[in-house]
């Protein structure tokens, strides 16, 4: 999809894929605030609600997926309702959009769901808790229309038990770290998947720290102590970059 194709009056969607919790209302605000999007330019959509299974892409300049606590690896039988409902609709909506070329960034549970549809695995080799690392630009990175808007390296919030196994076949590489090589990357030319948080600041790190201390965060002082000194919002400019590149 050009850009010139995209229709200004049209809203941004921000599909939620976990359940309600107080992370929903911070990445809501936080989408909002780096994209700098009015309430009516971005529409929450609880994916589990959905009731046909099915999102209109074309109601919408471009699609963002949230993070969430599901684990996609989990077998059929251990997975809730609500989590089931959540990866019919998203699996979707990222085929969709992946056939038809249309925006869309997908953040860490978004990845992974990108990844399944391209056949590639998910492995838990490259886990990481609730940390601060270091990422780096691969030379398509830096050439990127959204991602060449970040410095060459650059500091972001990640927590996952696990990730891509590969790069999948047809894809772009953007980003990777020293704990894993598939940390972002591009299918075609609109549609974007993050394995780290770009929408987390140093509030929302705070927030994460409290919710995640029972599962992704081993020690909340070693967090902060990481996160210290480090420009965590620099990863936001990818959130508005992706905004301002489709609403043009």
């Amino acid at each position: 999809m050009k850009k010139d194709a995209v229709n200004m009056s049209k809203p941004f969607a921000l599909l939620i894929a976990r359940p309600y919790s107080p992370l929903v209302d911070s990445e809501t605000d936080s989408y909002k605030y780096y994209g700098r999007l009015a309430d009516s330019e971005l529409e929450s959509i609880k994916l589990s609600d959905v009731p046909t299974g099915h999102i209109e892409l074309d109601r919408y300049a471009g699609v963002i997926v949230t993070g969430s606590l599901f684990d996609y690896c989990a077998p059929e039988h251990k997975k809730t309702t609500e989590q089931k409902a959540t990866e019919h609709v998203l699996s979707h909506v990222i085929k969709e959009a992946m056939d038809r070329d249309y925006p869309l960034l997908g953040v860490c549970y978004g990845l992974h769901i990108m990844g399944a549809e391209l056949g590639t695995p998910l492995t838990s080799k490259y886990g990481e808790p609730l940390s601060v690392p270091n990422y780096f630009l691969s030379d398509d990175g830096k050439k990127d229309p959204i991602f060449g808007a970040l410095p060459e390296r650059f500091d972001a919030v990640t927590g996952h038990h696990y990730s891509l196994a590969h790069v999948p076949e047809g894809s772009t590489l953007l980003a990777s770290s020293r704990y894993g090589e598939v940390q972002a990357l591009r299918v075609g030319e609109n549609v974007y998947g993050t394995q780290f948080h770009p929408e987390i600041d140093a509030d929302g790190l705070e927030l994460r720290i409290t919710f995640y201390s029972d599962s992704y965060c081993e020690g909340a002082e070693e967090v902060r102590a990481q996160a210290q000194g480090k420009k965590l919002a620099t990863a936001a400019r990818i959130i508005t970059s992706f905004v301002d590149h489709y609403r043009q």
